[in-house]
């Protein structure tokens, strides 16, 4: 969960700068920094986060193998639903604007400066510049770079959150550092103004909750 919600916390060829009004951008995800006969490491492998947009409906969708996360966002309602799918316990969790602006991270976005550089790089087709990012998190100064392509302008974002106001654009390849952990992320496949809307649906076999009850259930299992 806590991983969920720090990524949730960034020119095609002479392609100019535009609002797009959907689509899907598919990352892969890689963990650095941890010990090689951690059992972390082989269960994260190959995991990967897919972002899907249109005017009125984002979603975000997390594959980290023994844990599946979609978070669904009505922008214009203001309201979502996570899906959790834990080793075959599937829950969906209702979610209200204040929900999702947790899930965002919004204390945290707020803690960050973001300084641009003159550096580009091709990522997944897409002429991306380079942003240096300072957060502050729990104390510690954390320095990251940012990728983003100003190609990429989506009418709507895919959540509630802060950090990505603070680019003009869709961020393409970033860092993410957790308890010594370097959670890199880095565009693989991009398709515009095309989504498949069944990736807002929700499964008949989700248990409903509510977001009391999902945090009461994970402060059980943490006792």
């Amino acid at each position: 969960m806590l991983i969920v919600m720090m990524i949730t916390s960034f020119y095609a060829f002479i392609q100019p700068a535009q609002k797009i009004k959907s689509g899907i951008i598919e990352y892969q995800m890689t963990f650095e920094g941890l010990p090689d006969d951690d059992p972390t490491s082989a269960m994260f492998q190959n995991s990967t986060m897919k972002i899907c947009f249109t005017p009125d409906r984002t979603a975000m969708v997390m594959d980290m193998g023994i844990m599946n996360t979609t978070i669904i966002s009505n922008v214009k309602e203001k309201t979502g639903i996570m899906l959790m799918n834990m080793m075959g316990n599937k829950m969906a969790i209702d979610l209200n604007e204040m929900d999702l602006k947790a899930v965002s991270d919004k204390k945290a976005a707020n803690n960050i400066e973001v300084t641009p550089t003159n550096d580009t790089k091709e990522i997944a087709g897409y002429i991306c510049k380079k942003y240096l990012v300072t957060m502050i998190q729990d104390d510690n100064v954390l320095n990251m770079p940012v990728w983003v392509t100003d190609a990429i302008q989506p009418e709507t974002r895919y959540n509630i959150d802060d950090f990505q106001s603070k680019f003009e654009g869709m961020p393409l390849e970033y860092n993410i550092m957790m308890n010594g952990m370097n959670i890199k992320l880095i565009a693989q496949d991009i398709t515009l103004n095309k989504i498949d809307e069944s990736v807002f649906n929700i499964p008949n076999d989700y248990k409903r909750i509510t977001m009391k009850e999902y945090m009461n259930m994970m402060q059980g299992i943490g006792e």
